[in-house]
């Protein structure tokens, strides 16, 4: 598959990276839209020492695992967590010592023609809220410039989304 890979001190982008495979209670998902936000940038110059396949905002669709799943359109959570620890069980996924974050921490990312994902880390259907999500954000369809970052741009479904000018800071932080 292609994937952008970041060795900590450049990306390249590389056409012949192993697909992930699937492991028990995950899915491969093909990227369909990938977005770039202040993270992705902040990486680049060092945040978290992350090394491997970057991006965290995405949407796609399963090519593969559990049959109920494959073909759906889906976003992803971007914790990875264990499931087993006292943070998890107490329904505090986000705060598991031992989770990974996709494109950020131990986990590989959406820049990339697939993502493993975790079946519990899926959102199915981002489309059924695409026109509420257009209208209670108000992204301008002309330049896509919206505030809630580049995923609510990807899920909504703009025309063209490699144009799309979309920023997570205000004027004051470019």
């Amino acid at each position: 598959m292609r994937a952008l890979i970041w060795d900590g001190a450049h990306a390249r982008f590389v056409h012949d990276v192993p697909d992930p495979t699937l492991m028990p209670e995950t899915a491969i998902v093909r990227v369909l839209y990938a977005g770039i936000c202040t993270t992705d940038l902040q990486i680049l110059a060092g945040y978290m020492g992350f090394r491997g396949i970057p991006g965290h905002e995405m949407v796609g669709v399963v090519e593969d695992g559990p049959d109920h799943l494959r073909g759906r359109r889906v976003v992803a959570e971007i914790n990875f967590s264990c499931g087993r620890c006292p943070s998890c069980l107490a329904a505090r996924a986000r705060h598991c010592p031992s989770r990974a974050v996709m494109g950020i921490l131990g986990a590989d990312g959406a820049f990339a023609d697939l993502v493993r994902v975790p079946t519990a880390n899926q959102t199915q259907n981002p489309l059924a809220t695409r026109h509420e999500s257009l209208h209670r954000r108000q992204i301008r369809k002309d330049t896509g410039r919206c505030p809630g970052g580049p995923r609510t741009v990807s899920s909504c479904g703009l025309p063209d989304q490699r144009r799309a000018d979309c920023r997570d800071n205000p004027p004051d932080r470019r």
